[in-house]
């Protein structure tokens, strides 16, 4: 499921590098990330039944507004990290089983291309908090950043904190997402 969805993503980001206006390309581009995430999400299942990320990865955050909630990744569903070079896009994922409803998750994501090394780097607008279940919805970042302590893709390991704000996607609600910090020895490269 993860790979077909993937494959999506990949196909939504060919059509909008060949899109003939900026428009088209930007909604094209915001599916794709869209179809990224979910298979970020059914590849955190996957591995959270399998071997995942080390017994040390983690990913914390104080989430306020719309959601209310200490937010901390299970034993069981360590966060992963996905590189995406086709997508330009390297994300952490997290969710908390024990959140909100059946779950509340986390997505940051970063330009591949503009990370250098460890330092602070603008999250990109499609880094979110989602809420699952009965009262799903979708909060996109509007500004905030992450800041990487490590960052060695040879070896699989990312370090860091990061916050921002988002507001729900087709409605009025706010998320602020402060405090964040994550540890992961697992990069998924496609």
């Amino acid at each position: 499921k993860a790979q077909t969805t993937l494959d999506t993503a990949s196909n939504l980001v060919a059509e909008a590098s060949a899109a003939a206006d900026f428009a088209t390309a930007a909604r094209l581009l915001h599916r794709g990330f869209e179809s990224a995430k979910r298979a970020n999400t059914a590849t955190i299942k996957c591995s959270s039944k399998s071997s995942g990320g080390g017994k040390g990865d983690f990913m914390k955050a104080t989430l306020s507004g719309d959601v209310n909630l200490s937010f901390s990744t299970a034993k069981l569903a360590p966060p992963l990290a996905q590189a995406s070079t086709g997508l330009d896009l390297l994300a952490i994922n997290g969710s908390d089983v024990t959140g909100v409803g059946t779950g509340v998750g986390i997505s940051v994501g970063v330009l591949y291309s503009s990370v250098t090394g460890p330092g602070t780097y603008p999250v990109v607008p499609g880094s979110n908090v989602y809420r699952l279940g009965a009262n799903a919805a979708d909060y996109l970042a509007t500004s905030g950043t992450i800041t990487f302590t490590t960052y060695d893709l040879a070896n699989q390991k990312l370090a860091g904190t990061f916050s921002f704000t988002a507001t729900q996607s087709g409605g009025s609600g706010t998320v602020t997402v402060s405090n964040g910090s994550f540890s992961t020895s697992k990069i998924i490269q496609n």
